[in-house]
């Protein structure tokens, strides 16, 4: 166990919340390192310092004003959830490159509707109004202007 996650372990070892496993690396790491040791006194003694402290007296309405409070305070039910249709694609970069590629998709479906295919199969397009005759040959000489 690193030094960091040792002294982030220590208040929990003063509470007892700490599970068998966790207990066990922690009491190992602090056997074999002094300064996390000298640590774990310092909080040891700041426990029992506050263990002799007496509880203050606390006013009756005290419970009632602070959840009011509290209410007040928290976000509306969904208020964080609502984004604007407009910022979707700036959280979420799947959804920007989705639509790129929708975008894509139809831009190249309409130039291909446009563009001159297969003979017949344009038959109403508008340039195949300007390359072909009424009986749907090629025209001749290119564009009529």
């Amino acid at each position: 166990m690193r030094c960091s996650k040792a002294l982030k372990f220590l208040a929990f070892l003063q509470d007892g919340a700490l599970s068998a496993s966790d207990e066990g690396a922690l009491r190992a790491h602090l056997q074999d390192c002094p300064a996390c040791r000298n640590e774990e006194r310092a909080f040891a003694r700041a426990w029992s310092l506050l263990g002799t402290l007496e509880s203050a007296p606390v006013s009756p309405c005290f419970k009632e004003s602070f959840w009011r409070k509290a209410r007040e305070a928290a976000p509306r039910t969904g208020e964080l959830d609502r984004v604007p249709w407009w910022e979707w694609p700036a959280g979420r970069p799947a959804f920007a490159l989705a639509s790129l590629v929708l975008a894509a998709l139809l831009g190249t479906a309409a130039a291909l509707k446009l563009l001159p295919g297969k003979a017949g199969s344009q038959a109403g397009s508008p340039i195949s109004r300007w390359t072909q005759d009424s009986a749907g040959n090629p025209r001749q000489g290119g564009f009529p202007i």
